[in-house]
């Protein structure tokens, strides 16, 4: 919420002031404001979610590479202040000699303080506690959407408009017979470097599609969001296509492909705290970083000695 009523502000000073474009070029600005304003009032009918992904991907060998197989399922819940996922991988190398696969478990909860992580790859098992000052569950949710490591639209969006190398350029457009509103984020240094993002105005606005353009004009990522809606006027993905490529290569060559499938999704039920917590068992590795400073121990549950006054009491 803070994220978006920041970019909205930053979009209103650029409507008022458009000399004062040090933030970044941005051509009609009052669209982004009725996609973002839209997308906010949707994400507050949602106050609690479960959703339960499941994974698949492969990526092609290279002469430098293997390939890799990668099968994932992902569970998720979420609530106003809180969250917790739980994900098991298994990913699969294989060479012309032979194929590994690695089995991995991971489960990160939050329960409104601080961050835990749990991960065991193959048997080792540690937890790394850390603090987290904000949380937007809806956000978070589509962080995951966006493959983890792309954060969220409005994060992406204020990250180009502060930046003074990059126009960002809104529109209304038809594909296929289809109304969108088209952001197309462009480097003013290099013209072929940009990226292209699509949102439906039937369906809440939410985000329909990606595309990522290299500076050698190739498009090296497409996302195709099918998206669903989950409560009046919330459109979610229930499946995420994503093809993703060498940008000098590009998509029509040898790429990365992931499925995300939703199986099953619960919006506005009760959570049972314990799915928010994690429970310390003897003998694990812990790393914590929740005062600033790393501490690492195993942990050990506190004796709970005998009574001073046991004597007295007898």
């Amino acid at each position: 919420m803070k994220t978006t009523l920041n970019l909205i502000t930053l979009l209103i000073l650029l409507v008022i002031t458009p000399k004062a474009s040090a933030l970044g070029q941005v051509i009609n600005p009052e669209l982004a404001q009725t996609v973002f304003a839209n997308q906010e009032l949707n994400k507050q009918k949602l106050k609690t979610a479960k959703f339960v992904w499941t994974v698949t991907g492969e990526q092609p060998a290279t002469k430098k590479t293997p390939k890799l197989s990668q099968f994932k399922i992902h569970t998720r819940w979420i609530s106003k202040e809180k969250f917790a996922v739980h994900s098991t991988e298994e990913i699969t190398t294989t060479t012309n000699l032979k194929s590994t696969t690695e089995k991995r478990s991971k489960t990160h909860t939050f329960d409104g303080k601080t961050h835990s992580i749990t991960d065991k790859l193959n048997n080792p098992t540690q937890i790394t506690l850390k603090k987290r000052e904000a949380f937007n569950p809806i956000d978070d949710w589509l962080a995951l959407v966006k493959w983890d490591f792309y954060g969220t639209q409005e994060d992406t969006y204020a990250i180009y408009l502060e930046s003074p190398n990059y126009k960002i350029i809104w529109s209304k457009i038809t594909l296929n017979n289809q109304p969108l509103v088209q952001a197309t984020f462009q480097s003013l240094k290099h013209k072929a470097l940009k990226t292209i993002h699509h949102y439906d105005p039937a369906q809440g606005y939410a985000i329909v599609s990606e595309q990522d353009f290299s500076r050698h004009g190739i498009q090296y990522l497409h996302r195709i969001y099918e998206n669903k809606q989950v409560v009046p006027g919330l459109f979610m993905p229930t499946q995420v296509n994503i093809e993703f490529a060498y940008p000098k290569t590009g998509i029509h060559g040898k790429s990365t492909q992931y499925t995300l499938l939703l199986d099953q999704c619960t919006f506005n039920q009760p959570i049972p705290d314990k799915i928010f917590t994690t429970p310390l068992t003897p003998g694990i590795k812990v790393i914590d970083t929740t005062s600033g400073k790393k501490k690492e121990y195993i942990y050990k549950p506190k004796k709970i000695g005998p009574s001073k006054n046991r004597k007295a009491d007898k």
